[in-house]
Parts: structure tokens; C-alpha cells; sequence
């Protein structure tokens, strides 16, 4: 055998050897980095939106929730490390999590800016898209990723969840990593329920909430009517209130105690609702568009009474079920 066949052979064993580390760098080998690295304290992550209570479907802006998750280094050495995030049920990156037959889009990041990078799962994870640092040994390390979910995505109120698996490796990812631990997490994105309700009379057209309206019928005449309206839209079922003031009768702003009341009648949708005590009106979810609500308050029949102004005030509230 020459010396130029051993060099040969030599560097060909040299090649094996490198090419098995490749492999085993990947692998499952306890002791490849020579790490034991831990989450520590993994619980659920919550989102909690702009105003602290959930996901509003009908607002422009609802922010990111941030939460943090802590890594601990057991061993003396330090060692580099990355984390990745599977892809829920979605099996993709679209994240989604569900509420009965109902879906909710959502997502979650390495950072709160546009720029930030959707945090991926071991076989899409580069040193971007992935929590990647290194760890003293004997440390711990907290770290801050963000859940955002669009605007805009008319669901229904309830509780979507989704389960998210976190990795941690020790390595870099895209080269040579080993797995040292993992955690499922439980994201849930609470959707609150919103009734949005405009009021339409007189003329105007306001939000229900503080509004004050006036239906001026002019000299008073019997069967003479004004109409309104409300307009409801919701991600959940809702309540309609109205109570009268006088139950149901015009009264003269006076002192006198005889022929000083006017009656009057209210229809809702087309059916007539006595006012002698507050009327409660149920219906269900209105999401695709505004659900309008014609209301009608007709004068009855009245023959001598004094001269002056009659008024009612009607209370109307909408209430989410």
C-alpha cells in the first residue's frame, strides 16, 4: 500500500466522519452542545387587545399582546439557542383559533413593529424568524413575543382557542440543533360582545348612546305619526328596552289634573307594543350589516283637552345578551 492510498483512504474516512456529524446534528444525540436548557413557567397567553378585555370585531385598532416566556440554562457552560412555534391547527401560518364551528384569524411574533417576523415552526426557522441568542450558564433568560389578531373579522362574541407547541433547541437553526425542550401552550382570544346602535329622527342620525331626539308633531292632530329608527348591528344577540315616561300617554307640562293627556300607540317592526310598562324586544345576532328597526308612535283619538305642549320622553336601550 503507498503512502498516496492511505492519504487517499484517510481523507476519505474524514469525509464519512463529517458527513455522520451532519446527520447527527439534527439528531436526538443528549450530549451533541453539551446544553440542558428549560421553560420555565409556560402557562396560557391570553389576548387581551387594546382596551384590556378582548378582541373587538367592530374596532379599527385592537394592538398586540405581549407575553413573555423565560428560558433557564441548568449547566455552568453557556450555550447558544433558538426557539420555534408550530403552526396550531391551522397547519399553516395562518394562525387560527376556533370557537365552536367558528374560526378567528391570528398570529404571533418576534417583535411589536410591522417589520416583526412571524415566529416559525424547526423546519421553517432561520435566525429572523425565530427567538435565537445565547444563554450564560446558570441563567435565565425572560424573552417577549406578541399575539396579534386583524381588525375587522366579524365573529361572534365567545372564547377561541388554539394550541401552540413552543420549541426549544440548543444549536442554530438551519445547521446543527438539538431539541432540549418543548411546551404546549393554550392561546385564547376572547371575542367581547359588541352591540353597535344608531337612533334615526327628526331629521338626524346619531349614535344611541347619550343621543336625545325629538319627534315634534306641530299642532296635534288624532292619527297623526312620526317614525324612527334604529339601527343595531352586533356579534351577539341583544335586547331592545323602551319605557315611556307617562306610560303611554301625552301629558300637558301643567298643574291641571283633567284634560291634560293625549294617548298615543307604538309600533316596532310593524307591531303595536303597549307602553303601560317597559317593552323587552330579543333578537338575535346581527353581524353582516345593520339590522334597521322602524318604529312608528301614532297620536290617538282625543276630543277636548287644554291648550299647551304634550310630551312623553321614551327611554331606549340596547343591551347584548
Amino acid at each position: 500500500m503507498t503512502v498516496q492510498n492511505l492519504l487517499r483512504m484517510s481523507l476519505g474516512a474524514a469525509l464519512i466522519a463529517l458527513a455522520l456529524l451532519a446527520v447527527t446534528g439534527q439528531g436526538a444525540r443528549a450530549d451533541f452542545f453539551g446544553c440542558n436548557l428549560r421553560f420555565e413557567g409556560m402557562g396560557d397567553a391570553e389576548y387581551k387587545g387594546a382596551g384590556g378585555r378582548g378582541y373587538d370585531p367592530f374596532s379599527s385598532s385592537n394592538g398586540m399582546t405581549a407575553v413573555d416566556l423565560t428560558v433557564r440554562n441548568v449547566n455552568s457552560q453557556s450555550c447558544n439557542f433558538f426557539i420555534t412555534v408550530s403552526t396550531g391547527q391551522a397547519g399553516s401560518y395562518d394562525r387560527k383559533a376556533s370557537s365552536g364551528g367558528t374560526q378567528i384569524r391570528y398570529n404571533v411574533y418576534n417583535g411589536p413593529s410591522s417589520g416583526s417576523e412571524v415566529l416559525r415552526d424547526i423546519f421553517e426557522a432561520t435566525f429572523s424568524n425565530s427567538f435565537f441568542g445565547t444563554i450564560g450558564g446558570k441563567q435565565r433568560i425572560t424573552l417577549r413575543y406578541y399575539i396579534d389578531v386583524p381588525v375587522l373579522q366579524l365573529v361572534e362574541k365567545g372564547d377561541y382557542r388554539d394550541t401552540l407547541e413552543f420549541g426549544l433547541y440548543a444549536g442554530f437553526p438551519g445547521f446543527f440543533y438539538e431539541r432540549e425542550d418543548s411546551e404546549n401552550v393554550r392561546v385564547e382570544i376572547p371575542v367581547i360582545p359588541v352591540i353597535d346602535v344608531e337612533i334615526a329622527a327628526g331629521g338626524v342620525r346619531l349614535p344611541l348612546e347619550g343621543a336625545s331626539v325629538v319627534l315634534d308633531f306641530g299642532n296635534l292632530q288624532p292619527r297623526a305619526s312620526r317614525d324612527f329608527n334604529l339601527y343595531v348591528r352586533g356579534n351577539a344577540p341583544y335586547q331592545v328596552e323602551i319605557a315611556s315616561e307617562n306610560r303611554g300617554v301625552l301629558r300637558l307640562d301643567d298643574f291641571a289634573t283633567d284634560h291634560n293627556t293625549i294617548p298615543y300607540s307604538l309600533s316596532i317592526d310593524g307591531s303595536n307594543r303597549s307602553l303601560s310598562q317597559p317593552v323587552f324586544l330579543s333578537y338575535g345576532t346581527a353581524l353582516s350589516g345593520a339590522r334597521d328597526h322602524r318604529g312608528r308612535i301614532t297620536i290617538g283619538d282625543f276630543d277636548t283637552v287644554l291648550r299647551g305642549t304634550y310630551r312623553d320622553v321614551l327611554t331606549i336601550s340596547v343591551t347584548a345578551n
